[in-house]
């Protein structure tokens, strides 16, 4: 196989060997790969460890031998370097949306699936994530939502109207409540039918309190466990609720 450049997004880092370790990358050309980095964990190596923690943006060059079901990285450079992450105490709300973000990906990202929006997405959502001076308390909320949608199970909410819940199994937006517990509330459909039409910082308070922040996040959730049952349970979810409190 030829080389291929490409841009990739790390979702995480495996030791394989006393030297080496198994990179998961979500790329822009691929899809997911597994590339395994012979002599990473070398101090001197062109391809240091430091190119491959949790959600690095990279410029990559890969290649992948015939017999083998791991690709191999050629040259590594960074695409972006984040100013905010282990960054102190000043930055604890950005880090625990970049830990929450991260295992949504881990979790959700399959291979095969290979979408340039979608990566050109997750790439400006951590990019405005760095960038911002103060975070919107909703930003997981509508990445959440953003992300269903370009992975293929996303909300329509051009049938919505007032007082509407959302039949998750029949998906669509109903006056009727199912005879079936998978469904969301006629109050929180209609903060996340908000949450469609808003950038992910905006400065607009789409859930007056905290409480109504977590359960619409763990409606939403519950939404994702419909369409993959084997995601579990999102630990940095609890995290970031008290941090948001």
């Amino acid at each position: 196989m030829e080389l291929i450049k490409t841009s990739g997004i790390v979702l995480k880092s495996i030791p394989y060997s006393e030297s080496s370790v198994v990179v998961v990358v979500f790329t822009e050309d691929k899809g997911l790969i597994s590339c395994l980095v012979k002599g990473a964990r070398r101090k001197n190596s062109k391809t240091n460890q430091i190119f491959f923690r949790d959600l690095s943006l990279l410029k990559l060059v890969v290649g992948k031998h015939r017999n083998s079901e791991l690709f191999y990285i050629s040259e590594v450079h960074f695409d972006y370097c984040y100013s905010f992450v282990n960054n102190g105490a000043t930055d604890i709300i950005k880090n625990c949306i970049f830990l929450f973000v991260n295992e949504i990906l881990i979790k959700c990202l399959k291979e095969g699936v290979q979408s340039e929006e979608l990566y050109t997405f997750l790439r400006s959502a951590l990019i405005e994530l760095d960038c911002c001076s103060t975070i919107s308390p909703e930003y997981h909320i509508v990445f959440l939502i953003r992300l269903a949608r370009l992975l293929g199970f996303g909300i329509n909410g051009t049938d919505y109207e007032a007082d509407m819940i959302y039949n998750i199994r029949e998906g669509f937006f109903t006056k009727q409540q199912p005879d079936h517990g998978d469904f969301i509330p006629a109050f929180h459909s209609a903060v996340i039918c908000m949450s469609m039409s808003v950038g992910l910082n905006d400065r607009i308070s789409l859930c007056s309190t905290r409480r109504l922040r977590t359960e619409v996040a763990g409606y939403i959730i519950s939404f994702y466990k419909y369409h993959i049952p084997e995601i579990g349970k999102i630990k940095s979810l609890e995290i970031l609720h008290e941090i948001l409190s």
